[in-house]
């Protein structure tokens, strides 16, 4: 278990960036408002979270993200072969992926065709440990002395 910022999911979105940019080299997209988009490429979004406590400090996450993938702007599938290779190298990549120092194993994972658009959905599971800041003191004066003059 290691104690994390609140934004652990960016970092989950960013690992899964990178490891499918490792396996195929294709552009990946975050921001739904990304101009310019080059093709073949990839969006990945969170599309579910669920958030536990369990004890104290420590909670329990799930996290389904999609991936999307496009192989032409007009979102025509121009090869079905690329489409299960993809998916293939999406299995094998997303089977660990790094956040923040951690590895985090994908599991649930499955992938169907959605007009004309692969769709891949991986879920993680993992812990956090919110981090409380307490105010530091505002003063604090410390008079130290030895009794009797060091004398016994």
């Amino acid at each position: 278990e290691r104690i994390t910022g609140m934004n652990y999911s960016k970092a989950i979105v960013e690992g899964i960036a990178t490891q499918i940019y490792k396996a195929t080299g294709y552009p990946v997209y975050i921001n739904n408002q990304e101009q310019n988009m080059m093709f073949p490429s990839f969006f990945v979004e969170m599309e579910h979270g669920e958030h536990t406590q369990k004890l104290g400090n420590r909670y329990y996450r799930e996290a389904n993200f999609y991936i999307n993938f496009s192989q032409s702007e007009n979102g025509e599938v121009q090869d079905y072969s690329q489409v299960e290779d993809v998916a293939e190298r999406l299995t094998w990549a997303l089977e660990f992926i790094g956040v923040n120092g951690d590895k985090l194993n994908g599991v649930d994972m499955s992938w169907k065709m959605v007009d004309d658009v692969m769709q891949f959905k991986v879920k993680y599971r993992y812990f956090l440990g919110k981090v409380e800041t307490k105010e530091p003191m505002e003063k604090l004066i410390q008079e130290q002395g030895v009794k009797g003059n060091g004398r016994q």
